[in-house]
């Protein structure tokens, strides 16, 4: 199968596609990819790196009011469906995928006018705007949350999950077992970059967090860590870990009793598929506060704890913490209803609707 990827912005909607052509890839050796995004973007630096075939679309985001900026958006949206029909003709897919960001709007839309099987993805509670505008116009819709129902067209949905979660359950038939660094471990982090309010409760909770009888790995994020670092240093203990990365985060989390995190999609899946009782801190910096009703849906099903940013000081920190490390029968009914959300044939059924629309059904 040939199949055009596209999405791009941030690695909540890279690396699914990658993940969902790496499933490809072991069960299709002949399946070829292209991945078309924005070279100036993350995409543009990621994917290249994988050995995917790349191509550049130039667009720019729309923002919510009349102005210039807009109409040069929408210019660019244009002469971006040019160029992707361009692609598309060379490259000729038999399925193009969609997830999210808006260099997809254009590649997506394309591809439907020409008549090209076509999906999105979207793994958040609060759809994102190209794929809300692509929704119209594609054969299918791949959900992870009950909650963005509402968002589409009732007969183009199918509630697959994250294919990330397929990548982790392969992790998780080939390594079934992990040793644990630490008898009691909280794992904190707030995403990639770092979060700048977690860390500064973090600092504020040292002093309460000296005594404890758990371990915790904080991971500041590269930016934060030298500011984070020195701030901490008279209350650093063998039990506090501080760090500006981790490498090798399913590893980490895997040995992680409780879950400290942003309410990405990401972080959503990955929780569920290693069962980590998780205390989420939405960032209200995102499009549709889309982080605290992702939480929210987790929460509603009794799968994790919320502790809101206007909420969060040193001492709600580990109050939060405390209330899940000094409760084990709260801590395992949360595990139980976390892994119950896992989605671990999410790319299985999204590749089984690609082959159904290829084959004309």
């Amino acid at each position: 199968m040939r199949i055009v990827l596209t999405g791009g912005g941030t690695g909540g909607h890279i690396y699914p596609a990658l993940a969902f052509a790496s499933y490809i890839e072991s069960v299709d050796e002949k399946s070829t990819f292209l991945y078309i995004g924005s070279s100036d973007r993350m995409e543009g630096e990621i994917v290249p790196k994988t050995g995917m075939p790349f191509k550049n679309l130039k667009v720019k985001g729309i923002s919510r009011s009349l102005s210039l900026s807009n109409i040069k958006a929408m210019a660019l949206f244009i002469q971006g469906v040019i160029k992707a029909r361009k692609y598309l003709r060379e490259f000729k897919p038999d399925f193009v995928l969609g997830t999210g960001g808006y260099v997809s709007a254009p590649v997506v839309y394309a591809a439907a006018q020409m008549g090209i099987p076509t999906a999105v993805y979207e793994p958040n509670s609060h759809a994102g705007v190209a794929n809300r505008f692509l929704g119209r116009y594609v054969d299918h819709v791949f959900l992870c949350l009950d909650d963005t129902r509402k968002y589409f067209d009732e007969k183009k949905i199918i509630m697959t999950g994250s294919p990330r979660a397929t990548q982790i359950a392969l992790l998780l038939e080939n390594e079934p077992t992990v040793i644990k660094p630490y008898e009691k471990h909280i794992l904190c982090f707030g995403g990639s970059l770092g979060a700048k309010k977690l860390n500064e409760a973090f600092v504020e909770a040292l002093p309460l967090l000296v005594d404890k009888s758990y371990d915790i790995t904080y991971v500041t994020g590269k930016k934060y860590y030298d500011e984070v670092l020195q701030a901490a240093t008279p209350y650093v203990r063998d039990h506090i870990h501080i760090v500006p990365f981790v490498d090798d985060m399913p590893t980490m989390m895997r040995s992680a009793d409780v879950l400290v995190a942003r309410s990405g999609a990401t972080t959503l899946v990955e929780a569920a598929m290693f069962g980590v009782p998780t205390i989420f801190v939405p960032s209200p910096n995102v499009t549709g506060n889309h982080q605290l009703k992702n939480a929210q849906s987790f929460v509603k099903a009794e799968a994790a704890s919320l502790l809101e940013e206007h909420q969060l000081t040193g001492q709600s920190f580990v109050d939060a913490i405390d209330q899940l490390m000094n409760d084990d029968i709260k801590r395992e009914k949360m595990r139980q209803a976390v892994s119950a959300l896992a989605q671990p044939e999410a790319a299985v059924l999204m590749y089984e609707a690609a082959c159904k629309l290829k084959k004309g059904e």
